[in-house]
């Protein structure tokens, strides 16, 4: 190959190389009807890849006759190039051409010559970047997100679950439905590609669709809303619906009997009642039970004590060192527990 045409075949574009076979067809026509020289300038210029596939469409006499010419190119000027190619493209006006977008051709030619910040300032991929949207809001539930995209077809959960985060991903799949799981994994697995289009028509409907869940339902603690109405009701009243729950299911009666009274609610009892339940605890449960306790229910159970006895306490809270959050909580329940025997029993009123 001559320098010349060597020349001219690097002057080849990318999209040219893309180009499918009707494309291929309409150069083979343009050539056979051009002259030969007109015919070589286009061929050298689309590239050895497409002239290849161009040439094996045509017949020996119309392979030697271009091959000769291109051969015998030796010098092409700018003006004879575009000469050349807008004869070309006139024939091509209005025929279907099928290149890649714009925007994704421009991004590559753009990233593969410019260094990385003159691209990005070009393209605005900063910019791009910090506006992408995640898919769901980080703070929707795995449950929400999952009872939303039960509805959805398994390809669209299985993208949808592609775009998460990998921890928000995996609590979402372990709220959906066990015998559909496995289904998921697999469509995950196989996903090669997906459009961004498609990406934000997804999120925007998973979106939609929570917002829409969230504002027609409300989060509701049950045995915190049962605990509340309990304390309006009389002591009578309240055991009496204690021993029915009881009887039907001793595990809920027993878990809203230990929220009825915590170890933080004592700040309410007035200097009888802690006396009286302070007699029943040893010093050394109280200072451990005292260990995390809010400030002012320290000092309302320290002032109900001798001054000896709450300085004694107030030491031994000082000396002791690091304790399991676990040895705390259990000595703040055995405290409830002797109160709440001692309310049973009518020594003291817990309200």
């Amino acid at each position: 190959m001559s320098p010349e045409t060597a020349n001219l075949e690097t002057q080849a574009t990318e999209p040219m190389n893309a180009m499918d076979t009707q494309v291929q067809d309409d150069v083979r026509e343009e050539l056979t009807v051009s002259g030969d020289r007109k015919a070589a300038i286009i061929l050298v210029m689309l590239g050895e890849e497409v002239a290849r596939d161009i040439l094996r469409e045509m017949s020996d006499e119309e392979v030697e006759s271009l091959l000769t010419a291109a051969s015998e190119l030796r010098n092409v000027d700018g003006d004879e190039a575009e000469t050349v190619l807008d004869e070309y493209l006139g024939f091509l006006e209005g025929r279907a051409l099928l290149v890649p977008q714009v925007s994704s051709f421009v991004r590559a030619v753009a990233q593969d010559t410019l260094s990385s910040e003159r691209a990005a300032n070009l393209l605005g991929l900063e910019d791009e970047d910090d506006g992408e949207q995640a898919l769901v809001d980080e703070s929707a539930s795995p449950e929400a997100v999952a009872q939303v995209l039960r509805k959805e077809h398994p390809q669209t959960i299985a993208i949808a679950l592609a775009a998460m985060p990998t921890d928000k991903a995996s609590g979402v799949i372990s709220k959906l439905p066990k015998d559909a799981q496995a289904g998921i994994i697999k469509r995950i697995a196989e996903l090669k590609s997906v459009t961004p289009a498609l990406l934000r028509e997804i999120g925007e409907t998973l979106r939609r669709e929570l917002e829409a869940s969230a504002a027609g339902s409300q989060s509701v603690n049950g045995q915190d809303l049962v605990v509340s109405l309990l304390k309006q009701l009389s002591p009578e009243q309240e055991e009496h619906i204690f021993n029915s729950l009881s009887e039907d299911d001793p595990e809920l009666s027993e878990e809203i009997r230990k929220k009825m009274f915590v170890f933080e609610d004592f700040v309410t009892l007035d200097g009888r009642a802690i006396q009286l339940m302070l007699k029943e605890i040893d010093s050394r449960t109280l200072t451990m039970a005292l260990k995390t306790s809010s400030s002012p229910l320290r000092e309302h159970l320290l002032s109900c004590m001798s001054s000896r006895a709450a300085t004694m306490i107030l030491e031994d809270l000082e000396a002791l060192g690091p304790v399991a959050v676990s040895q705390v909580e259990s000595a703040q329940e055995e405290i409830v527990q002797v109160a709440l025997r001692l309310a049973s029993e009518g020594k003291l009123s817990l309200r």
